[in-house]
């Protein structure tokens, strides 16, 4: 021991030489009352800090197992006044004495907790009963161990900061991770701890002491503290206030865990997921969500975390909330895999198409501890899926279409076929059947000479004829092109022209074109008797050409998609004619390969309709227009032609033309017979088709060329195949020209005048 007790024989005489007690305010120890004496034979017997208050003075006595508690104040501290030996103990235990002095009983949970420790007062009576001081025991139950041991073991550190006296009381673990030596284990003021902090830390650590001891509230922060070897220790602290009787702090209680490690795989995690390209979000088992990536809140823009919990659901589009919410609880309820496409807000405020997606994360039991999401861009994926299954709409709308209108003329050319069987001997019911049949198959030509046209344009094969162009003929051109549609359905077309001879550099036939199809358009859209308007004009050094129906007009959507491919309006039962959907579209790509412009406006349904061209001016000095066109040319020598068609009408309607023009012709309507031919008639010149059953025209083409005498033998092809792959092929073949059906008599005829010369 470390100081004498009456009544130790064994111990009293040496110590008693060893300890000047008369330095002490304790006197001389023989004068020591029994009741003191007793309080010592207490703390000599006991195997834990037990530590003695005596008299009003609270004069300090302990055992050796207090002396970690003191630290550094052992052992001046023995036999002096609680308030100078121990100050941090006399405010929580000088007001307990006092009472006990009194007459009163300490209370049973005393305010002073050393190390985190229990303490418990037993009072020192003299014989007569009068309490003296105090028998203070530092609690060491099982129990208490026991925990000791667990915190230890999981890594887990305890504090009790004695807020008045300003001395916080840490474990072993603590002050190890603290730096704070085992000498300040009896307490140390607050600033030693706070030195190990991380300083950028420091100022929030504070800020949170304070507001939990100015509310009560519990203490919680996360927060570095500098390692022993070099680095940062990352820790969680939380702690709880113990209100002293008058409502003032008197203990801030706590553990402390390091984190370090669950900190560093979150590092890598958020690494990780910073790496992807997708915005990936993770919840607790519960739904509550609690962590995104950074490019959440790039693509969404919002501020970093407040998103977490249900702040996500505004960011969804209106319509998609309710499944979207349907869809994650049943995951949550089942476990199933989260499956979902909906609109979320972008930063730039539009609405895009995302991928969300989420999978459970189980521990090893099965059961759910998290949930972890991605949000996957699809929006321009999502806008090209819409297109195709748009597109395939309109393919559907346009075979139905194409159907009805092929039929359309195909009718009366079939009933014209039956009544020329019928009219023997009736000239003039012959020739009005042949005008019907004229009539019928110029529409059906239009109709596919629109949609070859289209696919030239569409995949810039058409190249344009550009010559110095009177807009004024033009528009007199379209005028009288669409007069007769016009007139059919009773429209009073008003033309106003202010051009002059204002000249642009293009294709006369493909302005004709343009103008045509959007008067024939604002025919068919505007109901009998409607009103047409026609302006042109210079604005800006272009030319303006407007025209202005009281038609049906445009809703919105279809005044955006007006010149799509395939794109119609509703159609009507009045309109017979309604076209392929094609126009608009060739007109759009014919004005813009003329540098000019073209656009659509409606005031809506039922509204009427304006389609504006502008197209730039020619600056160059005016060119003669083009004169009308040419008579056919005739044959200047009486050239031999082989017509080869497996259709019997085709070869013999060609055969009567070219006779009339003054060739030679023999036909033949298969490809054997048409080599039997050509060898003994030896022709100059062989009009093939190409798709010939048996031996097509290509072959026969060839095998022509190998009968002696008709090597040098001039062949053209007369096929309903035209595409720029077509016309190669035939070429490949030893074909010298390509005509697409229906032939252009003009064309074939300007053909065999120029090549009766080579074989005369």
């Amino acid at each position: 021991m470390f100081f004498p007790v009456p009544g130790r024989p064994d111990a009293a005489e040496s110590l008693l030489a060893s300890h000047d007690w008369a330095a002490t305010p304790c006197g001389d120890p023989a004068r020591w009352e029994p009741a003191l004496q007793f309080g010592l034979r207490r703390m000599l017997d006991a195997g834990i800090p037990v530590f003695v208050a005596w008299g009003e003075a609270g004069l300090l006595f302990y055992n050796d197992a207090c002396v970690p508690l003191l630290g550094s104040r052992h052992p001046a501290a023995l036999g002096r006044p609680l308030r100078e030996a121990w100050p941090q103990a006399a405010a929580a235990l000088a007001p307990v004495l006092a009472d006990a002095l009194a007459g009163r009983l300490p209370p049973l949970d005393l305010p002073f907790k050393p190390a985190g420790r229990s303490i418990a007062a037993t009072p020192l009576r003299t014989l007569a009963g009068v309490v003296r001081g105090l028998t203070f025991t530092v609690d060491e139950s099982a129990a208490h161990r026991r925990l000791a041991t667990a915190l230890d073991a999981a890594g887990v550190a305890t504090w009790d900061w004695d807020v008045p006296a300003d001395r916080l009381y840490a474990d072993a673990t603590l002050r190890a991770w603290y730096g704070v030596s085992e000498e300040d284990a009896g307490g140390g003021p607050v600033s030693a701890f706070l030195a190990a902090i991380h300083p950028d830390d420091v100022p929030q650590v504070q800020a949170r002491i304070a507001r939990a001891l100015a509310s009560g509230e519990s203490f919680s922060d996360n927060y570095r503290i500098r390692r022993a070897g070099g680095g940062w220790r990352h820790i969680e602290a939380r702690g709880r206030v113990a209100l002293a009787p008058d409502g003032t702090p008197a203990w801030l209680s706590g553990a402390v865990l390091d984190v370090s490690a669950r900190v560093e795989a979150e590092l890598r995690f958020r690494v990780i997921a910073n790496a992807m390209p997708q915005a990936v979000w993770s919840t607790r088992a519960d739904g509550f969500h609690d962590y995104y990536n950074d490019q959440w809140y790039a693509f969404t823009g919002v501020p970093y975390g407040s998103t977490d919990g249900d702040g996500w659901n505004d960011l969804f589009h209106p319509d998609d909330r309710e499944l979207a919410w349907e869809k994650w609880r049943e995951s949550l309820r089942t476990g199933a895999t989260y499956e979902i496409e909906y609109r979320l807000r972008h930063h730039s405020g539009a609405w895009r198409w995302v991928l969300g997606r989420a999978l459970p994360v189980r521990d090893e039991g099965g059961t759910i501890v998290r949930w972890m999401g991605t949000c996957t861009d699809i929006h321009e994926q999502k806008l090209a899926q819409q297109a195709l299954q748009q597109a395939d709409r309109r393919k559907d709308e346009f075979l139905a279409m194409l159907a009805h209108e092929l039929r359309n003329p195909l009718a009366p050319i079939v009933t014209a076929a039956s009544l020329l069987g019928l009219s023997n001997g009736l000239p003039e019911r012959v020739q009005q059947v042949g005008k019907v049949i004229s009539r019928q198959a110029t529409h059906m030509t239009g109709l596919i000479d629109d949609l070859m046209d289209v696919s030239r344009v569409t995949r810039g094969m058409v190249t344009l004829d550009k010559d110095s162009v009177g807009l004024a003929a033009v528009i007199d051109d379209a005028v009288e092109q669409v007069r007769p549609l016009l007139e059919g359905r009773g429209h009073r077309l008003e033309v106003r022209a202010a051009l002059g001879d204002a000249q642009v550099a293009g294709d006369r036939k493909r302005l004709v074109q343009v103008l045509a199809n959007i008067l024939g358009n604002a025919a068919k859209y505007t109901p009998a008797r409607g009103h047409i308007v026609l302006d042109a004009g210079i604005a800006d050094g272009r030319a303006v050409v407007s025209v202005r129906d009281n038609g049906v007009g445009m809703a919105p959507e279809l005044v955006a998609s007006a010149f799509e491919l395939f794109h119609q309006g509703k159609r009507s039962p009045d309109r017979s004619q309604g076209g392929l959907g094609v126009g608009l579209a060739l007109v759009r790509s014919l004005v813009q390969l003329h540098g000019g412009t073209v656009s659509a406006a409606s005031e809506g349904e039922g509204r009427g309709s304006t389609f504006t061209v502008t197209l730039p001016l020619l600056s160059l000095p005016d060119r003669a227009a083009p004169g009308a066109a040419a008579p056919l040319p005739r044959a200047g020598d009486a050239l031999r032609v082989l017509v080869v068609d497996d259709n019997v009408d085709a070869a013999e309607l060609a055969a009567m033309l070219l006779e009339l023009l003054g060739y030679q012709v023999s036909v033949e309507f298969g490809a054997e017979a048409a080599l039997e031919r050509a060898r003994l008639e030896q022709p100059q010149v062989c009009l093939l088709d190409i798709g010939l059953p048996g031996m097509d025209g290509k072959e026969l083409a060839q095998r022509l060329r190998r009968i002696p005498g008709l090597e040098q033998v001039r062949l053209a092809a007369m096929t309903g195949y035209g595409q720029p792959h077509d016309r190669l092929a035939s070429r490949d073949a030893g074909f010298d020209a390509h005509f697409v059906k229906p032939v252009d008599a003009g064309a074939l005829a300007a053909w065999l005048a120029e090549t009766s010369p080579r074989v005369s």
